[in-house]
Parts: C-alpha cells; sequence; structure tokens
C-alpha cells in the first residue's frame, strides 16, 4: 500500500519562490506588509501556501 499524496501545508521561501516565480525581495515585501502568511520556527521562516495562493486570487479580482 502507498502512502497517499501529502500537499505540504508551509514551504520555505526558496521553495515558494521557485514555485510561483516570484523573486525574494518580493517575497519578503509581501511578508512584511502582511500580505502573505508565515511562521517562524526557531531561525527558519515558514511561508503558508494557501495564504501565497489567496494573495494570486486577490490580484486576479483587482484586474478583471
Amino acid at each position: 500500500m502507498s502512502p497517499p499524496d501529502i500537499q505540504p501545508e508551509y514551504a520555505s521561501p526558496t521553495v515558494v519562490c521557485r514555485i510561483y516565480g516570484i523573486g525574494r525581495t518580493t517575497l519578503f515585501a509581501l511578508l512584511n506588509s502582511g500580505k502573505i502568511e508565515s511562521v517562524k520556527i526557531g531561525r527558519a521562516r515558514r511561508i503558508k501556501l494557501a495564504s501565497v495562493e489567496r494573495y494570486f486570487d486577490r490580484l486576479k479580482q483587482t484586474r478583471t
């Protein structure tokens, strides 16, 4: 029996930049402005992927 495909809920900034094709500076500007949610675990920052999706959905809505 194979394990189910589990989608991660959080990702590192490097992974988020790679997935969504945005720069690190832009990502951290969005984090600092509160437009995207993240948590810090020790020195590591993890970004909530659902928050990134919501941000992109809001961008789509403002362009239509």
